[in-house]
Parts: C-alpha cells; sequence; structure tokens
C-alpha cells in the first residue's frame, strides 16, 4: 500500500520578531472579498402641490386683474374716509364696502371712449377725463390721474349750491353698489391723449358721503 497523500501545511501566521529591539509584527492572511453591491439610488418624488388658480373678475382682456382690482380700492379707500352727512335720505347706512367689479360697466365704458372723441364729459353714470400726454401713456398712471381730478372736484361746490352729479359726488354715493372702468389710448389729427371713463351702478341718487 502506498503512502497516503499528506494534507496541505497549513501556513503559521506566527508572530515575528524583527531586528534587535524586540519589535513584533504579526502578519494576517489576506483577506478575501466579494464583490459589494451598490444599492440604487432611492428617489423621492414630490407630492404634487393643488394649484390655486385664481378666479377671473371679467372674461374681457382689455383690462388686467390688477387694473380691476386698484379701481375698487381706490374707491373703497376713498369711501372709507367719508361719513354719512346730516342731509341724507336713505334709512339704508353706509354701503362703502359693497362695491364690486361689473364686467358690464366696464364693457359700456369702454363703448363710450371707443371713438377716441376728445369732447368727453362725465354725465349722470359716467365718470369721464382726458389726460393729454403721449400715447404711450400707462393705463395705471392714466387712470391714477382721472381718479384724482374726479376726487378733487368736491372743492368744485358747496351744500349750498349742491350739483348731484359732479364727479365727487359719483364717487360718493352711499347707494352705489358696482363700477366698471375703461382706459384708451387715443391719437387724432396728430393729437395724442388718453381717455378715462368708469360706469357706476347706484340704487338711487341720494345719501351722498361727505368729509366729516
Amino acid at each position: 500500500m502506498g503512502d497516503k497523500p499528506k494534507p496541505p501545511a497549513h501556513k503559521s501566521h506566527k508572530p515575528e520578531t524583527i531586528g534587535s529591539g524586540g519589535r513584533v509584527r504579526t502578519t494576517l492572511p489576506p483577506l478575501k472579498l466579494g464583490k459589494t453591491r451598490t444599492p440604487p439610488p432611492t428617489t423621492t418624488s414630490k407630492p404634487e402641490l393643488p394649484t390655486c388658480k385664481k378666479e377671473r373678475i371679467c372674461d374681457s382682456k382689455r383690462n388686467s386683474e390688477e387694473f380691476r382690482e386698484l379701481v375698487v380700492a381706490l374707491h373703497k379707500e376713498l369711501r372709507r374716509e367719508l361719513e354719512v352727512d346730516t342731509w341724507h335720505f336713505s334709512d339704508e347706512g353706509l354701503k362703502e364696502l359693497d362695491l364690486k367689479y361689473n364686467c358690464t360697466l366696464e364693457k359700456s365704458a369702454y363703448q363710450r371712449i371707443h371713438d377716441c372723441k376728445k369732447a368727453l364729459y362725465s354725465s349722470k353714470t359716467h365718470n369721464s377725463a382726458v389726460v393729454r400726454r403721449h400715447l404711450g401713456q400707462e393705463k395705471v398712471l392714466a387712470f391714477l390721474k382721472a381718479f384724482s381730478y374726479w376726487r378733487n372736484s368736491r372743492e368744485k361746490r358747496t351744500n349750498e349750491d349742491f350739483k348731484p352729479h359732479t364727479e365727487y359726488d359719483k364717487l360718493s354715493w352711499d347707494s352705489l353698489s358696482a363700477i366698471g372702468c375703461a382706459v384708451k389710448q387715443c391719437k387724432k389729427r396728430g393729437e395724442r391723449f388718453t381717455l378715462v371713463d368708469c360706469k357706476y351702478d347706484y340704487k338711487t341718487y341720494a345719501n351722498v358721503l361727505v368729509p366729516g
């Protein structure tokens, strides 16, 4: 019988002494590392937030929504500063905050100035102004100038000589419920100007507001 093969001798990993200083270095067997798997990147999807679409006041694009809001805000600001005088005739009370913007009134205001007639005057339900500026007059600026003119028209009359349809009075009727405004840039016979017109809706022509 032949000799049985001897099992392979395991290498000894005993500490080795190096030098006379007695330093010891331990040699360890090499580590066998397998292939490491890189985890897939985690993707966090952001939840979709609901978008709040602001409802338009009017479908017409003649005026921006910001312009319409400004028209109402200026009228409300004026009416907050006023209070009912002793000669009012209505029992409905002060309604300075009930004012709404009305698209039909806006359309009516644009119809009134569409032909760029320079001879434009205020009427019972309209406040009008001609802003004599260049053709590129900015719409908001033109309206602010017209509104300032209407507001200052209060100085044109006194309680003794009351004219119920001045521009100021249309701004301050207590029964005023709605408003719509138009601004149009015009050029006629070489002259450039901007027309501003606002139409007002009233329940009655009474109960005027005046500064307290």
